[in-house]
Order: structure tokens, then C-alpha cells, then sequence
């Protein structure tokens, strides 16, 4: 649960759909006002149960190859 909720943050983090209060303002670098939600939502939810459920699929797969 806790692996879900972090990447859920990073999903995000990493949102490019983040408006900047300056439209007009050129997009350089790392910009405070391009750096995505300080919220998470009901996608990033899902796509980071994807992600973790499909990196412990894999791990696993590794596990049990090592065994």
C-alpha cells in the first residue's frame, strides 16, 4: 500500500497538465510553477497499482530464477 501511494505522488509530481498562474511565462528548467499537483487523484492511483503490481510480478520472477 505504501509502495502505491508513493508512486501515486510521483505520478503526480511529474503531471504536466499543472497550469501556471503566469501563462505567459516561458517553460525553462525546473520551474516552480511546472512542477504538477500537490495532489494525487484517482488515475495516478490506478497507474501506480499498475506499476508496483507489474515490478513485484517481476521481482518474483527474479526471486524464485535465484533460488
Amino acid at each position: 500500500m505504501r509502495n502505491v501511494v508513493t508512486e501515486a505522488g510521483m505520478f503526480a509530481i511529474r503531471d504536466d497538465r499543472y497550469e501556471s498562474p503566469f501563462p505567459d511565462a516561458p517553460r525553462v528548467g525546473l520551474s516552480p510553477f511546472y512542477a504538477g499537483r500537490e495532489y494525487i487523484q484517482q488515475e495516478d492511483l490506478t497507474k501506480a497499482a499498475r506499476k508496483v503490481g507489474e515490478a513485484k510480478k517481476h521481482e518474483s520472477k527474479w526471486h524464485s530464477f535465484f533460488v
